[in-house]
């Protein structure tokens, strides 16, 4: 068979594998998302658009529904004003995205907050732009924890899954018994 040094020499090589693999996993991930937080400049039109908007900002057609919605409801509403001088609204558009992008510290505070998707809309119907920040709803990975009290009391663990409008947990516990549970809110 194979000797101890062998065995030993073979898993730490699949360890340092496996550790590569996440590492450049991750990296790719953070640039993608990285990218995606970058403002993305749209016209109106593509605003009005479901189909557009998801296309546009690689967004679930259910974020492109409630953005649009959102965008309809809150257009003519600011949370804040601020003025740029360009020679006409494309251009205006273009300077305010490359000033969010550098994190221009004039612009107001609203303006620069972390968000998933920032969108600068060209309103031409207004003659304005509109500055959207979206907070997706993505789903999340996590753990859960139970623990039953009682006659001998009864611990458990396992993964945890949810997004805005469900969880769904499962587990295994210290009596060799599984759990399941789904959480729907309101």
């Amino acid at each position: 068979m194979y000797s101890l040094a062998k065995r030993q020499a073979v898993i730490l090589l699949g360890v340092i594998i496996l550790v590569a693999a996440a590492w450049f996993g991750w990296q790719h991930y953070s640039n993608t998302e990285a990218k995606l937080r970058q403002a993305t400049i749209i016209t109106e039109q593509q605003a009005n658009e479901v189909k557009s908007l998801q296309e546009q900002l690689k967004i679930s057609q259910g974020n492109a529904e409630a953005l649009q919605a959102a965008y309809e409801q809150e257009k003519n509403k600011p949370a804040t004003t601020f003025y740029v001088q360009a020679p006409s609204l494309p251009e205006a558009a273009e300077q305010v995205q490359e000033r969010i992008n550098n994190n221009d510290q004039t612009l107001p505070p609203m303006a620069l907050e972390d968000s998933d998707r920032t969108v600068v809309v060209a309103n031409e119907t207004d003659y304005k732009v509109d500055v959207l920040k979206i907070n997706l709803d993505k789903a999340r990975l996590g753990m859960n924890v139970l623990v039953l009290a009682g006659d001998g009391g009864e611990i458990g663990a396992g993964p945890s899954w949810k997004n805005r409008d469900n969880a769904i947990n499962a587990g295994y516990t210290d009596k060799k018994r599984t759990y399941g549970m789904w959480v729907s809110y309101f």
